[in-house]
This record gives structure tokens, sequence and C-alpha cells, in this order.
């Protein structure tokens, strides 16, 4: 059973990486300044960054509309068995809404709310397509994703000890943060270097956190 693995722009992933999972995104909108640019394409994470850094004010998205997801499950659901597509959170953005209500027109269709964004949502979509290479059940795949990967309770910003706090999201349940701590590096790397160097990824962390203030939340 061939699945394809679809997502919102706002997981970050790199090129490489949508490259090596064939992973398609729906571009969102995202405003700065009252001008319009497609993430990925016209607009990049570090542009954003750059903008922020620089005194801008922050950017907002505009979620893709019934009609636009409609296209994108059309295109893949006559092409792959089944099509799985992870949102960014509900709670940030009205993309998750507008694609279940898409994806009605196909029953080999299912929508995910990765209740998350940036790494936090990569890090989900990476997880749908591991499951999809080795189950063929489009529900057993979405079930386990939303079980153990969703994020559904999210932890508190209040944590005293950062080596417990790590340990938590990065190595124990990496989903269950959103990244604005670790955004200035590409979605996932972190992780990524954790896996192979739990020490060298803890430098990196600590690093970018040292302004942070986790009282307040990343």
């Amino acid at each position: 059973m061939r699945i394809k693995i679809t997502a919102d722009s706002t997981c970050d992933l790199g090129a490489a990486l949508l490259e090596k999972y064939d992973i398609t995104l729906a571009n969102l909108i995202v405003n700065k300044n009252g001008e319009a640019f497609t993430d990925g394409i016209t607009i990049t994470p570090a542009d954003i960054f750059a903008h922020v850094a620089a005194g801008g004010d922050l950017c907002s998205t505009t979620a893709k509309n019934i009609g636009e997801y409609a296209d994108l499950f059309e295109e893949y659901s006559s092409k792959y068995d089944g099509v799985i597509h992870i949102n960014i959170g509900a709670g940030f953005s009205s993309c998750y809404q507008n694609a279940c209500l898409a994806a009605e027109d196909y029953p080999n269709v299912r929508v995910i709310d990765s209740q998350n964004l940036s790494t936090g949502q990569g890090l989900v979509v990476l997880k749908a397509w591991e499951l999809a290479q080795t189950c063929d059940d489009l529900d057993e795949i979405m079930v386990d994703v939303c079980l153990n990967y969703g994020g559904i309770d999210y932890l508190s910003s209040n944590v005293a000890d950062i080596q417990e706090y790590w340990r938590m999201v990065v190595v124990e349940q990496p989903v269950y943060y959103i990244s604005y701590a670790v955004s200035s590096i590409a979605s996932i790397d972190l992780y990524t270097v954790a896996r192979d160097d739990y020490d060298a990824a803890l430098e990196i962390y600590q690093a970018l956190i040292e302004n942070a203030d986790l009282e307040d939340g990343f």
C-alpha cells in the first residue's frame, strides 16, 4: 500500500528532508508588513527571524481554504492508496478545520491536528512517514500518531530544572513543545543531533535558550 504524507508548510522541514521522504507541502501565506508571501517559496523562516530581530512586527499566516485542500487531496488521493495530512495545530489556525471539511469527499484521506508548529509539527510529519512504511492501515497510523506524538498534553513552561526539561521534551517526548527556542536552527536538526550525540545537542540547546525566560515559555 502506497501512502502519501502531506503537511502544512509550518512544519519547517528543509528541502532535503522533503525530497528524501517525498513529502508535499500546503504552503500557507505569511503576512509581513501588509504584504503577502508564500511560506517556503517567497519567504523563509530565516527571513521572518531577521525581520523580527530588526524590530519588525510579528508576522501572521493566512489559512489554506477548503478548496485549496480539496485540490491537494484530489491530486494525491488518486495517485496513492491513501493520504495522511499533518496540519499546524488547530489552536493556531483554521487550517485543520478546513482540511477536515475538504477530506470529507475523499475516503482515503486522513487529517491529523499536530497541536504544534515548526519543529514540533515537523517531528509529527516524519513520524507519520515512518509509520506509513510498515503499516497499511490509515486509521491505525492516525491513532498511533495522535495518541503518542500529537502533543495532546503540553508540558508546563514553568520548569526550574533545565536538564529535566531537556530530557522530557527532546529525548522522551520531542514534540511536546513549540520550538520557538530552537527555531534559529533547521527544524528537527537538534533532535537529530541528540540521537547521535546527546551531550553535543544539550550544549546547543542550552546556548540557544540562555536568553529565554522559562517562566514565560518559549
